[in-house]
């Protein structure tokens, strides 16, 4: 068993991190005055940063360290101590936790690298597996190893193992926790975070998670008052089992939960085997798992901060996405526009109300929404301003950004200032952008930090982080107990007439169809389903057989039928005939066995041309409701086509996946293409196999 796994396994019993976030008494195992390392960071930071419990370093070649008396070994301290760091070189690591363990620690950070991470030699795998039996025998909870700490401003506990990071006079405590595996990572994020006034109170980095996982340290700050929103930064989200426990939780305290996975194109370190689940990829599933469970999902490292400052300013998205834009400048306000239009958001019109209060105060100006105030606002400040503040008080807006163009600080009186204090509302949704300019702009972050509403660097910053908050939505509730038929299919490698009886057996919609194995049957059945007919060799339903040339279409006699299936017999014992079916549009359903996962369905468009559209959706069964079905078939292009222009076939598709979903487990089905006639869904396709589960 890895670390991580033995992480994993106690996944339903989440340790007590009490110790490890806010400890009254703390060992430096290895402790120096180097403080560029890590072996003297951590001392550092925690006398900057006003530790007020007790503090032993630990070294046997010091009697001091960091202006205090060091002890040779854990053993000599003169009392027991809550949290031991643990600095010292990797082969040292399992005997010094055993001694702080025997000092009364109940939590330990380990900075030491060493321990199987990365491109690991046998030392490093010896070092993991010696790890993995100390916690099976003294299970205390870990951070790391290979973590450079935590940063805990609400409590004023700053153990972090470097010190690159902002002094304590630009950072504040906060209701933003920052939860990350990587600690280079989670540094970033904490550190442009507070350079542009975003509290992040909690910043943990898990390292590579000898017992404590991101999820633990999720659930311990779910249950801290202070903490109103979770920003994660994830390389390996683990099992459903691992995280959605704590996903539903955040929503039942109504804390939004931002996210930011990392490696989503290398799709778990393998390739699904299937046609389906190739199209899937481990990514789209697990995309669909998080956002079916509220997360808000972001695309890199600076809008997991800004999102989570929207958040924190606003909590959870309001249904509508009504966007209303004050620019000092007409053409930011057009490109600002595009952006939102881009995003999905509404560009709604001015009421009334506004365009009488802009035609009394302005004489340039136009009430349009986005709304540029023009140089009036400099050359008639006071009704400039009133304008402003009617544009957030007289129109029905879900948000109202206020797009800065190239300015200073604020001074008193000034422009800015005259802004900032009328759109200090909170009763609205107000947030403010600006071009951070050197030697211009230079102090103007720090000034919109106390503004209660999001102050973002760049519009097209703001829009981008409005659509990944807006894209979130309630959790889906635990779908209700469906009856499930299971798929029956033989052992081994079912051919194609088996799976098609497996897949009508569940109540599929095939054309007619008769499997023959000689020239004279075959005939005898394009006579009974009609010309022109389709031939399709009956091999195993694995094989795309159109690309293998073991499909004729369009036959439209008995000569050209005798001559084509016997050609096709040459090939497998036995063919299968099928009338021709005019289609307006091809679509793809199927499922896999996601190994994390479980059964997911997809859909979308099919026919030769699926992996090149790449226009699917999937929705792990786990999910599958009318709702969340329908909700996968809108998020493609042919879905919203059918749910437009064949409405009945839309449900079709619906009641398809819900009947295919709870079917499958442990075999992955692929039906491409399911045509669309005007009579209904035709499934004409069927390839069925087996996965690992």
């Amino acid at each position: 068993m890895t670390i991580t796994e033995a992480a994993r396994s106690h996944a339903d019993e989440r340790p007590d991190l009490s110790a490890l976030l806010n400890p009254g008494r703390v060992a430096i195992v290895g402790a120096s005055d180097r403080r560029e390392t890590f072996s003297g960071g951590t001392i550092v930071n925690l006398v900057r940063h006003g530790f007020t419990g007790e503090i032993y370093p630990v070294n046997p070649r010091r009697e001091t360290v960091g202006g205090m008396r060091a002890y040779p070994d854990v053993r000599s301290l003169p009392t027991d101590v809550d949290l031991a760091v643990v600095v010292v070189r990797a082969d040292l690591v399992v005997d010094a936790l055993r001694d702080s363990v025997q000092a009364g620690a109940r939590a330990a950070i380990v900075v030491s690298s060493g321990f199987g991470e990365g491109a690991a030699d046998e030392a490093g795998r010896r070092r993991a597996e010696q790890l993995t039996a100390f916690l099976a025998e003294y299970p205390i909870p870990i951070l790391g190893p290979s973590t450079t700490g935590l940063v805990n401003l609400n409590d004023g506990f700053v153990p972090r193992a470097v010190t690159n990071h902002l002094p304590p006079e630009r950072l504040k405590p906060g209701p933003i926790a920052l939860i990350s595996q990587s600690g280079a990572a989670n540094n970033v994020v904490f550190n442009r975070a507070h350079a542009h006034g975003v509290p992040v109170g909690l910043a943990v980095a898990t390292g590579i998670q000898a017992n404590v996982t991101v999820w633990d340290v999720a659930s311990a700050a779910l249950t801290d008052p202070r903490i109103a929103v979770l920003a994660m930064l994830v390389e390996d989200l683990g099992s459903p089992d691992d995280y959605e426990p704590v996903l539903r939780r955040a929503a039942e305290l109504a804390k939004p939960v931002v996210l930011l996975r990392t490696g989503r194109t290398e799709a778990g370190g393998r390739a699904i085997r299937t046609h389906t689940g190739a199209l899937a990829g481990d990514w789209a599933v697990e995309r669909q798992m998080l956002r079916s469970l509220g997360v808000m999902l972001v695309d890199d490292l600076d809008q997991l901060w800004e999102v989570a400052a929207i958040a924190h300013s606003w909590g959870q998205p309001p249904a509508g996405k009504k966007l209303g834009v004050i620019a000092f400048s007409g053409g930011e306000g057009a490109l600002i526009a595009d952006q939102a239009a881009q995003a999905g958001l509404q560009m709604a019109d001015v009421s009334p109300e506004f365009e009488a209060l802009v035609a009394d105060k302005l004489e340039l100006a136009g009430a349009g929404n986005p709304f540029d105030p023009t140089g009036e606002v400099i050359t008639r400040p006071e009704n400039g301003v009133a304008a402003i503040e009617g544009f957030v008080t007289t129109n029905d807006f879900d948000v109202t950004l206020v797009a800065l163009n190239a300015q200073s600080a604020p001074t008193k009186r000034g422009l800015v200032d005259h802004v900032l204090g009328t759109l200090s509302r909170p009763d609205a949704r107000v947030g403010i952008t600006y071009w951070p300019i050197a030697g211009l702009s230079d102090g103007l972050s720090e000034a919109l930090a106390d503004f209660p509403g999001p102050a973002l660097p760049g519009s097209h910053r703001m829009i981008a982080a409005l659509r990944a908050w807006w894209d979130s939505r309630p959790p889906v509730g635990q779908p209700p107990q469906r009856a499930a038929r299971r798929l029956d299919v033989p052992s081994g490698r079912p051919n194609y007439w088996q799976a098609r009886k497996a897949l009508s057996a569940l109540g599929v919609p095939f054309a007619e169809a008769e499997l023959v194995s000689d020239v004279d049957a075959a005939v005898r059945a394009a006579a009974r389903v009609g010309y022109p007919a389709v031939l399709k060799a009956n091999v195993v339903s694995t094989v795309h057989k159109a690309a293998a040339g073991l499909v004729r279409l369009g036959v439209s006699d008995e000569a050209a039928l005798r001559g084509h299936t016997a050609e096709l017999l040459t090939h497998a014992p036995a063919v299968v005939v099928e009338p021709t079916v005019v289609a307006s549009a091809s679509l793809i359903v199927g499922a896999t066995h996601d190994e994390r996962i479980g059964p997911v369905v997809l859909v979308g468009s099919g026919g030769g041309a699926a992996e090149y559209l790449q226009d699917t959706a999937v929705c792990p069964v786990r999910l599958l409701t009318p709702d969340t079905a329908r909700d996968t078939i809108r998020r493609t292009a042919i879905g919203r086509f059918l749910e437009a222009r064949e409405p009945a076939c839309f449900e079709q598709l619906t009641e398809l996946m819900m009947q295919l979903g709870p079917a499958v487990a442990g075999v992955s089905v692929d039906l491409n293409p399911v045509a669309v006639t005007t009579g209904g869904l035709i499934a004409l396709d069927a390839r069925i196999a087996e996965v690992g589960r």
